[in-house]
């Protein structure tokens, strides 16, 4: 199971600068998988040096297999 970007495919790498919905960017920190089918998994970015916990569609991301 990988975490890739809807838009390009690629897949979300640590230190990745991307954009959320909204328009703000951040810096992806970490990432954690999915621990049941009908979970989202989370995603953690650093925006004006906080740490914050977003569901990957946040940033256009989605768990494929």
């Amino acid at each position: 199971m990988k975490l890739v970007y809807d838009d390009t495919g690629r897949c979300v790498m640590e230190g990745d600068t991307v954009k959320t919905f909204r328009g703000d960017l951040c810096e992806i920190v970490s990432f954690v998988k999915p621990h049941k089918c009908s979970s989202t998994g989370v995603i953690y970015v650093k925006q004006n040096n906080t740490i914050i916990g977003f569901y990957p569609s946040v940033v256009g991301a989605s768990w494929i297999d």
